[in-house]
């Protein structure tokens, strides 16, 4: 027998950063949330583990002084740079900040998810307005028959509210049983991660190092320092790379480590820390429903994987802002049609659909071994190219650049002439 109905104003599924963010945002609001999880809150997600510059200028616009409370967390480590392996071996530095002194802001860092899922619930549980539903596994989502409410049932909950918010992955129940989405396997990607106790040659400016090996492109093998001394590792690899190579991600992250010419000797000793343990990501952009009457999607339930960074926590947490501004507005107009919600879709799009159709674009670009190449072995004589590939990850008029063809033609008539002021 299910429990009494509890009523709110608005439900949200999913305690991740997406959801969490929209709560965050609409809670000073007043209304009454209840963000609902299958798992324990906060929860161990299996993640790379690095947040982007994004999720520091989310964060910075928390209420109650979030980002200075989260940089007090012990488990955090800046990260001042990025280093490039070409598929021929070549390895490039390149710092994200020219110049840096005392004041200059923490472009990124690594933080373990669940320490910063924990900061994100704790500051949620401020809020008296907010109800925390941890382990309740959603079975069935429906309108009411006149449309007023929407009705959420699973184990032991029974609640109702004037919209609902899907922030639950890529495999959303809100998006299945409200918009009839389906997983579009041509765009799963599967990642496998493990943290290694003495790997050497890290950088101490913690560069977070990306690997691009030819049998794996257009993915990569990545190397995040983290605090203590460890490393979170691992890999993503596309649904239709996994069933050609017939091996498991976890396999082939081993042999990898175990076979690597720039790998095997700074694992040679290192110890794997629990184990490889795996995860799904739903790559975008894709054309899936992400609204309707009383109902919006956020984060990897929205298909907002970056495809070619592979970028999910920044992009959850901005479109949990931009869902709490809509659905206040909701609010005010006490409109939650399928109509109206459609301004959602529209400041979604706005937000994101140049960026991630550049990045598939730029993702294909990865697949060429020789092109990769190419593009390293200039970074490392010119410091506009070495500008060019820190930038990509955060800037999409850079990631315009290099999907011009001129933009390799005039690096093809450069004189090949070392810059003075740069070492690799």
């Amino acid at each position: 027998m299910l429990a009494d109905k509890i009523h709110f104003d608005v439900i949200i599924i999913g305690g991740g950063p997406a959801g969490c963010s929209t709560a965050m945002k609409l809670a000073p609001a007043g209304l009454k949330i209840a963000l609902v999880d299958k798992t324990t809150l906060p929860k161990a997600k299996v993640c790379g583990d690095a947040l982007s510059g994004t999720v520091m200028k989310v964060l910075k616009g928390f209420p109650d002084d979030a980002f200075n409370e989260f940089m007090q967390i012990p488990g955090i480590l800046p990260s001042w740079g990025i280093r490039f392996v070409a598929p021929n071996l070549e390895t490039l530095d390149v710092p994200f900040v020219k110049d840096r002194n005392e004041q200059t802001p923490i472009p990124g860092v690594t933080c373990k998810r669940l320490d910063f899922e924990r900061f994100m619930i704790r500051k949620i549980s401020k809020y008296s307005n907010i109800t925390l539903f941890p382990e309740c596994n959603i079975k069935e989502i429906a309108l009411s028959p006149s449309r007023e409410l929407v009705t959420v049932s699973g184990d032991q909950v029974h609640l109702t509210a004037k919209v609902l918010v899907g922030a639950d992955g890529l495999n959303s129940i809100v998006g299945r049983k409200l918009a009839g989405n389906k997983l579009n396997l041509r765009q799963f990607c599967l990642g496998v991660r493990g943290y290694y106790q003495g790997v050497t040659e890290l950088r101490p400016e913690n560069f977070i190092e990306l690997h691009f090996i030819r049998d794996l492109l257009p993915n990569y093998l990545w190397v995040f320092p983290m605090q203590g001394g460890i490393a979170n590792v691992g890999l993503g690899l596309m649904h239709h790379h996994i069933r050609k190579s017939h091996i498991s991600p976890a396999r082939k992250l081993e042999d990898i480590l175990l076979s690597h010419p720039t790998l095997k000797d700074r694992f040679s000793h290192a110890t794997l820390l629990g184990e490889l343990e795996s995860h799904g990501l739903l790559m975008g952009p894709d054309n899936k429903q992400i609204s309707g009457t009383r109902f919006l999607l956020a984060g990897d339930a929205a298909s907002l994987v970056d495809p070619f960074t592979g970028e999910g926590i920044g992009n959850a947490m901005v479109s949990g802002e931009i869902a709490a501004k809509i659905i206040q507005k909701a609010f005010g107009k006490n409109d939650f049609s399928e109509t109206y919600f459609k301004e959602y879709d529209r400041e979604i799009r706005k937000k994101f659909e140049k960026e991630l159709k550049i990045s598939k674009t730029l993702r294909k670009l990865a697949s060429y071994p020789g092109l990769f190449n190419f593009v390293v072995k200039k970074a490392d004589t010119s410091e506009k190219v070495r500008d060019l590939l820190c930038t990509m990850y955060t800037d999409l008029e850079v990631r315009k650049k290099l999907m011009n063809p001129l933009f390799y033609l005039t690096m093809l008539m450069e004189p090949l002439k070392r810059s003075s002021s740069y070492k690799p």
